[in-house]
This record gives structure tokens, sequence and C-alpha cells, in this order.
């Protein structure tokens, strides 16, 4: 049994009720004069309630039937009870109804509860999320401006490189053209001098590697290959030479022409270059 069941099954009688039976049990009290006509059976049946005493002038005494007062005080209390009992009834159903309202709203409470902390927790994540995607970001923004600043310096430096091959070309070319020579016959021989010697350092490699057979040959065997890798070698290396000595020539004819210009006048640093021999 819930406590609002048990609170209506112990609901008590109001304080003034007892008075109010008392009163209705004095007002169906019969006081009978003795002389009404009927005998005391009839008497007793038609009034079942009757008075016995009186106390200043107030019924103070009754007797009768004892299924008659029980009607009597059954009219003063059923209605009373009754109505306690419906609001008592009431009470209990506006009650049951709160509790079903409480569970709910203890349910709703507990899946708000639930949902806010999925929500705290995408929030988290979120934050979590944006921390890393910043730092990437910093870090890419980062390695951008770095490759952006080296890739910068790379295209300067190469230009600076390039802007001051072109100005050492147009100066030389420019005093070569003032000495009355060409530049493309200089360039030509300088082209030549460098093929020379790769050839001279290629014939320098080839000598090397036979020294090294020869080692691994012996002292009997190697000693004639030596002597003719030696002859070629040699012949190669005045090829060389003559090859120098031509560029050296066609390099005086080209800057040496006549009286120097505007003071120039340049050589090989070489020891047969004729402008190395002092001028009067």
């Amino acid at each position: 049994m819930s406590a609002p069941e048990q609170q209506a099954a112990s609901v008590q009688p109001p304080a003034g009720l007892r008075q109010r039976i008392a009163e209705a049990i004095r007002d169906a009290a019969h006081d009978c004069p003795g002389d009404c006509g009927l005998s005391e059976r009839e008497c007793d049946a038609q009034h079942p309630i009757q008075v016995s005493a009186w106390h200043y002038d107030q019924v103070a005494s009754v007797y009768g039937d004892i299924d008659a007062l029980a009607e009597v005080a059954a009219a003063v209390v059923e209605p009373e009870m009754a109505a306690l009992r419906a609001e008592v009834a009431t009470l209990t159903a506006v009650a049951r109804s709160n509790r079903e309202a409480y569970k709910g709203a203890v349910l709703d409470c507990q899946q708000a509860d639930t949902e806010l902390a999925a929500l705290r927790q995408q929030l988290a994540d979120a934050q979590a999320e944006t921390a890393r995607l910043t730092t990437a970001l910093e870090v890419a923004t980062s390695q951008h401006a770095k490759a952006i600043t080296a890739r910068d310096k790379a295209k300067q430096r190469a230009k600076i490189s390039d802007d001051i091959q072109r100005a050492e070309k147009q100066l030389f070319d420019t005093a070569i053209r003032d000495l009355g020579g060409s530049p493309v016959d200089v360039q030509n021989l300088y082209a030549q001098l460098q093929s020379r010697t790769r050839q001279w350092k290629a014939v320098q490699q080839q000598a090397e590697q036979l020294r090294q057979q020869l080692n691994a040959l012996g002292p009997a065997t190697w000693r004639a290959r030596w002597e003719s890798t030696v002859v070629e070698a040699r012949r190669q290396a005045a090829r060389a030479d003559r090859t120098e000595q031509l560029f050296a020539e066609a390099h005086a004819a080209a800057y040496h022409q006549g009286e120097p210009r505007d003071g120039l006048l340049w050589h090989c640093g070489r020891d047969h270059c004729p402008a190395a021999a002092p001028t009067t």
C-alpha cells in the first residue's frame, strides 16, 4: 500500500464531529408526553429514539434502538468521510501523477545529462582538433615562409651570378674589340685549350692505370710496355704544349696589336706570352 492510500485508510474524524453527532441524536430523540394515543410498542416503533432525561432544558440522555442510533450517526459521518475520502483520492491521484511526472523528469534529466556529457566531449574533441590544426597551420606557415625565403635567396644569388657573368663577358668582349681582336676567335681557342687539357688528363689517367697493371705484371714484363707508353705520353704532351703555344700566339695577336689602349694590356701569365715582356 502506498503512502497516500495509507493516509486515506487512517483518516480520523474532525474534532467537531462528536458535537454534530450529539446534536443529531438530540434532534432525533422524541419526548413522548404519554397521551399520544399510541401503545408503548407502537410508540417505540414510530419513535425508535426516546428522551430519557433532561438537564437544564437540554436532552441529556436518550434510549433507543442501536440501529437507529447508528443510522443517525452515519447520516452525519458518512457524507463527511466520503468527502474526505474523495479529497484523499484526488490527492492520491495528484501524488501519483506528480510521481510519474517526477520519474519522467528524472529520466529527462538523466538523458539531458547524457546529452550534455556527449556535447562536452564533442566540444573537447573540437577544441583539441582546433589546437592540432592551429599548430599544423603555424608549422606549415613557418615552413612555407622559410621555403619562400630560401627560394628567393637562391633566385637572388642566381640573378647576381648571371649579372656578374654577363657584365664580365660584356667587359671582356668590349676590351677584346677595343684591342682589335675577335671574341669569337678567343672563345674558340680557349675551348681548344680546354679540350687539350682534358686529353692530357685522360692520358695521365691511362698512364697511371698502365703503371698499376705493369706493377702487377712484374719488372721484366712491364718495362717494354712502359717505355712505349711513356713515348706515347710524351707525344701527347708535346701536342698539348704545341696547342698551348698556338693559343698564346693567337692571344698575343688578338690582344697586343698596336699600342695599349687606355692602359689595357692583358697576358695569360705564362713566361713565353709576349704580353709579359716589358714595354718601352
